[in-house]
């Protein structure tokens, strides 16, 4: 067994057929249907999962594999055949690179098109605000949300609820900081430890949409990101929802007076007024949006629809 990566209580590795099986967070990934099961266990779920094989259980916790039941089986030789019985068919672990795509921004969709798309950058740290998801369930609207890593590790209840409700989960990094003045390998490490932690919580990658923190961007980083498989999506308008001087007003004006073909909406889903400004009029908001004639989607509608 060897430990990978920056995180090691949280990432383990068993080597074991020349294969490699990821355990990330608590969650392990079975490609097909083998009849062995994962489950998490006790206070403590993303550092405990049960192996069940062959009328056997194999506790993982904290990186060391414990026997349950004294079947006369190692560990070792319960990883080599859950190995075996799944190697045909791993899937990619949720950090290794994607496949390389343009690294020129997304400003905006087809000016020629009266669509919209409204996208909710998460990870600013203040209290969630769930009316939002309410909200765009009244309006059977489907949103992209732009998820920090750190955010997914500490709320993947609610980031399951986003991701049910239909929604697009894309990466908002994993932490907040400035890109631009970090070097090459902390940008991928960034990038690969956002994707991994929102992918243990929701079952799928985030490849190939990625808004920066803060916007924070250059050549270099955007070039970096591309590498991964992650495109630059930007805004068209900045519904200022992000600031402590916003109001519900201010929002109101920003979204609606800034409408236009194609254009993206960012909006926030725990910042310092998401509660107390943007949940208050997003119903109104889009609803004059579409009284206007827009017609609102996800980004990736928002980049495919012609």
């Amino acid at each position: 067994m060897a430990r990978l990566g920056p995180r090691p209580k949280t990432r383990l590795a068993i080597r074991a057929l020349g294969a490699i099986c990821h355990q990330k967070f608590g969650r392990l990934r079975l490609a097909a249907k083998t009849g062995l099961s994962a489950e998490l266990l006790g206070p403590r779920p993303k550092t405990s999962v049960v192996i069940r094989a062959l009328g056997a259980d194999c506790w993982k916790k904290f990186g060391r594999l414990r026997l349950g039941p004294k079947t006369g089986l190692s560990a070792e030789l319960l990883a080599a055949i859950l190995l075996w019985l799944t190697l045909l068919a791993m899937p990619a672990a949720a950090d290794e690179p994607g496949v390389p795509v343009s690294d020129a921004e997304v400003l905006q969709g087809d000016p020629s098109l009266a669509n919209m798309a409204l996208i909710f950058n998460v990870g600013a740290g203040y209290e969630p605000a769930t009316a939002i998801l309410d909200a765009l369930a009244d309006a059977h609207l489907h949103a992209t949300f732009f998820v920090m890593g750190w955010w997914a590790d500490k709320h993947p209840d609610l980031l399951r609820q986003i991701a049910d409700g239909g929604h697009e989960i894309a990466s908002h990094g994993h932490s907040i900081f400035d890109l631009t003045q970090a070097s090459d390998a902390q940008v991928r490490e960034d990038l690969l430890a956002a994707d991994a932690a929102i992918s243990a919580v929701t079952g799928r990658g985030t490849r190939p949409l990625w808004s920066p923190s803060a916007g924070y961007r250059n050549a270099r980083v955007r070039a970096i990101a591309a590498d991964l498989g992650y495109r630059p999506i930007i805004w068209t308008v900045d519904s200022g929802d992000w600031t402590t001087e916003a109001t519900p007003e201010s929002v109101y004006s920003h979204i609606v007076n800034g409408a236009s073909n194609g254009a993206i909406v960012v909006l926030h889903f725990d910042s310092p007024m998401s509660r107390d400004a943007t949940a208050q009029v997003l119903p109104a908001a889009i609803q004059s949006l579409r009284d206007a004639g827009y017609q609102l989607m996800t980004i990736t509608e928002l980049l495919t629809t012609s």
